[in-house]
């Protein structure tokens, strides 16, 4: 997958993360666009207004109003949502909430603080197939 351009959609609540994340991003070569929300809640509604989906989710687990394992119970349980790739960034190294996330199909979990060497194998590592050319990517119709 590294051999395209992705769109990011970055969900991080604390602003010093989300700017150490943004700034490791900038130096992943195939990143041509990152979106930034504060939560889980937000993260809904951005998809909702979107009319093509994220290629990638960076997902922190510990958010306020909607926590990142909520969230990604949603998207999972949508059709349209479903199959988004999704990495799990957490300042947790708790082996057991790792294999947790992992249940909820995600690519990887990584732990903060996070390298753009770290971010771009992860990007690089999600299979061609889970950004399916036919998967719908308009969201018009989705229940949230």
């Amino acid at each position: 997958m590294s051999n395209q351009t992705h769109h990011v959609l970055l969900v991080e609540d604390d602003d010093d993360h989300a700017m150490l994340m943004e700034l490791q991003l900038s130096r992943v070569d195939f990143i041509k666009g990152l979106d930034r929300v504060a939560d889980g809640v937000e993260a809904l509604e951005w998809l909702a207004s979107q009319d093509e989906f994220p290629d990638l989710i960076l997902l922190d687990l510990n958010l306020p109003r909607l926590s990142g394992d909520q969230f990604l119970r949603i998207i999972r349980d949508s059709d349209d949502t479903r199959d988004l790739p999704v990495v799990v960034v957490t300042s947790s190294n708790n082996a057991h909430d790792a294999e947790q996330v992992r249940r909820l199909a995600v690519v990887d979990v990584l732990v903060k603080p996070v390298s753009a060497q770290q971010l771009g194998d992860a990007i690089a590592s999600i299979p061609p197939q889970v950004v399916d050319p036919a998967r719908p990517q308009s969201n018009q119709g989705t229940e949230r």
